[in-house]
This record gives structure tokens, sequence and C-alpha cells, in this order.
């Protein structure tokens, strides 16, 4: 146990104020292991880090809600057509496009906002 949680479990909180506390102080772990690969249109998995995606036409892709902490890589490996990827819940626009092969966005999941898209590189927009 971590010394913040365990600094956090001694304290007197109600169960929401810990569960909270515990949240931001002891964020669900990164997943690891071997990317996603995902060809055509379909939804992006969130027990794996990396998403290698293979557009085959304009595809629409889905990504479900994380949890606190957790990241999320997509990444355009072969472009056919423009990936357009649609969070469940997103706190900074409402979609993301990957235009090129190398585009790439890391996700972050933020709570109930929903996931931040940020670490843009080559064309990836997002769409407000």
């Amino acid at each position: 146990m971590s010394r913040v949680r365990s600094l956090i479990m001694k304290a007197r909180f109600s169960k929401s104020q810990e569960k909270a506390l515990l949240e931001i102080h002891d964020p669900a772990p990164t997943p690891t292991g071997a990317p996603q690969e995902l060809v055509g249109a379909g939804a992006i998995t969130i027990t794996e880090y990396a998403t290698n995606i293979e557009t085959d036409s304009a595809d629409a892709f889905t990504l479900a809600d994380g949890v606190v902490g957790q990241r999320k890589l997509v990444t355009c490996a072969v472009y056919v057509g423009d990936a357009t990827i649609t969070p469940a819940t997103m706190a900074n626009g409402t979609l993301v496009v990957l235009s090129a092969v190398g585009d790439s966005v890391e996700f972050v999941w933020g709570g109930t906002a929903g996931w931040n898209a940020g670490a843009l590189t080559g064309t990836a927009e997002i769409d407000p």
C-alpha cells in the first residue's frame, strides 16, 4: 500500500471523499502488452495501451470510457481514408481525425469529464 493511500485510509473522510482521493492519488495503471491491430471501422479496446489502425476507406472508430489516469495511444498504420475516432465521453472536443500514416493521438482519461486528447502527431486533429 502506498504511503498516500495509507494516509487517506487513516483519515476521517466520507466514503465518496475517500474514493475521489484514492482515484486521484492511485490512478489506474496504463495497460501493457501487444497492441490491438484493427482493420477497418470498429471499437478501439481499452485493455491494451496501444492500437494500430488500418483504414480501408473513411472509417469510424469508437472508444469506450476508461478509468482515471488511464492512457490510450492510437496510431494510423495504414491509410486509405480518414480515421475518425469518437470517444464515448471526450473532455476537449467531440472526435479526433487521423489523416495520414504515422498520425497518432494519446488519450488520457480524466474521470467524469472524459478522455483528453493530447500528444497529437502528424496531421492528427481534434474536432471541437
